[in-house]
């Protein structure tokens, strides 16, 4: 069963996304973005993605984070299938490229990091 994992996310609450128009109706009241222009303006300008720049180790960890909460490092651990060391490390090099934030013992994505 490949989708346990998949299944127990959207039980804990998190929202299945399909596309940039997804994530916006999540982030933004509906009717202040304009997506069609949002998506013309990124590929004109060759907009960076999430993961963009970084190395194997960090993009697992960062796209294993949550999108809209914080995660403990052992929870991080678990979701990238990295080594605690290895984990450990990205989070660090996250943290200076100013992608992630540490709240307490919990880390998360930083709202304002480039995307």
């Amino acid at each position: 069963m490949t989708s346990v994992g998949c299944h127990r996310l959207l039980r804990n609450g998190a929202v299945c996304v399909t596309d940039t128009d997804d994530v916006l109706e999540l982030v933004c009241p509906l009717g202040t973005v304009d997506a069609d222009g949002l998506k013309e303006a990124e590929h004109s300008l060759g907009s960076s993605r999430l993961l963009d720049g970084l190395d194997h180790a960090s993009a697992v960890v960062l796209d294993s984070l949550p999108a809209r909460s914080s995660a403990s490092t052992e929870a991080v651990v678990r979701a990238c299938g990295l080594s605690p060391r290895e984990t450990t490390a990205a989070l660090g090099i996250l943290e200076l490229a100013g992608r992630v934030e540490r709240v307490g013992s919990r880390w998360r994505r930083r709202r304002s990091a480039r995307a």
